[in-house]
């Protein structure tokens, strides 16, 4: 078992980090522009919400 475990370790290469990392980092930046639309959506909701209460 430990030297399968050492031997598939090794398979590993720098290419795949990498390959990891840009997945995480790709899932970040989506992470961080989803919360920034609901935060922007929420803000345009308010305005309307304010909007319609300043005509009554």
């Amino acid at each position: 078992f430990g030297v399968d475990a050492a031997e598939d370790f090794k398979e590993y290469t720098p290419r795949d980090y990498y390959c990891w990392l840009k997945t995480y980092n790709c899932w970040c930046k989506l992470m961080l522009l989803d919360n920034a639309a609901a935060s922007r959506l929420r803000l345009l909701e308010q305005s309307v919400a304010v909007d319609e209460k300043m005509k009554e």
